[in-house]
């Protein structure tokens, strides 16, 4: 039964059983912003690592070639020293034979300046056998590579290098026959048949001399401009990798605190639906209890009326078995 006089509003009773909830779009926009902040941070972490794996590729061509510089401007200071041993020694020796022995060393030397010079010049690999200290081996072979970045521009300490060799291979061609006829002429005791070789071997002394201050004077420019430029590269590469690990780190911890503001959100939304839900789960409650007191009321008014008929009433079931009955008929 209804009692007369309360009525329920229906706009108040829609706006008390619904649940305030937010759209989905924008329930699901913090997990797809995690989500999406997580791919962009790894994406640029790892584009920087590759960034950095091309520049450590890079940086260490150019060391391998600035160290095979500064090794073939090294070469070539002791090609030129040899050269220069070979040279002095053909002028003081009196055996022809021996001063033969010496030419062919000092052309063995200037033919390997030239293929140094020509690595230089085009790139390539240079096979030297340098001395060691060991007990099985004296010399070992090892190679030398080098590769220009310009392959089209030659090396200009190389070009001048080329210039003054051509003049020494010549001076050091036709010094054997210029000793060997000043020694005959000095063991005939014939010195004014020695005087024009003589003249001629102190023009090819006084042409030589700056030739190898030159040509040593440029190895060495050769060598210690690849040194600095190494020590630049190594104080790059330090600088480079200390830079990188401190983008990495940053990045990593941009991403994190990202991640960590985003799982706040979510975590809040959690929260927040959770109270929601305890919050409608308390309206229910209230509202079962108030229908149960209700249906408790009008089972009691329903009781009272039932009993207070004078006529004997009963219940029954449909094989006619009393359920249950007034006062008046209990009575």
């Amino acid at each position: 039964m209804r009692e007369k006089g309360h009525r329920i509003d229906p706009a108040q009773q829609k706006k008390g059983s619904a649940h305030p909830r937010r759209p989905v779009l924008l329930r699901l926009l913090p997990p797809a912003l995690m989500l999406a902040v997580v791919a962009a941070g790894l994406l640029s972490l790892f584009w920087q690592h590759l960034h950095y794996v091309t520049f450590e590729h890079e940086l260490d061509r150019r060391i391998t070639n600035q160290t095979g510089r500064m090794a073939l401007g090294t070469i070539l200071v002791t090609d030129l020293v040899r050269v220069k041993a070979c040279f002095f020694r053909m002028l003081t020796t009196t055996d022809q034979a021996r001063i033969n022995q010496f030419q062919d060393r000092a052309m063995v030397s200037l033919a390997e300046i030239s293929d140094t010079l020509t690595v230089l010049e085009h790139g390539g690999v240079v096979m030297r056998k340098l001395p060691v200290n060991s007990d099985t081996a004296r010399t070992v072979t090892f190679p030398i590579v080098y590769f220009p970045r310009q392959p089209a521009g030659p090396e200009p300490l190389a070009s001048r290098l080329r210039s003054h060799l051509d003049r020494l291979r010549q001076i050091v061609r036709d010094m054997p026959h210029v000793v060997g006829a000043r020694n005959q002429a000095l063991a005939r005791g014939n010195l004014s048949a020695a005087s024009p070789q003589l003249v001629q071997l102190f023009r090819f002394i006084r042409n030589a001399e700056p030739l190898f201050a030159r040509m040593e004077e440029n190895a060495n420019t050769l060598a210690h401009d690849s040194r600095l430029t190494l020590r630049k590269l190594w104080r790059l590469s330090k600088k480079k990798r200390k830079t990188h690990l401190q983008r990495m780190r940053l990045s990593a911890l941009a991403v994190i605190l990202v991640v960590l503001v985003l799982v706040t959100v979510i975590l809040r939304q959690i929260l927040a639906s959770q109270r929601l839900l305890e919050q409608e789960v308390d309206r229910q409650t209230r509202k079962l209890q108030e229908a149960n007191r209700k249906l408790a009321t009008e089972r009691d008014r329903w009781q009272q009326t039932f009993d207070a008929i004078p006529d004997v009433i009963t219940i029954q079931d449909p094989d006619f078995t009393i359920i249950q009955t007034n006062r008046a008929g209990a009575a």
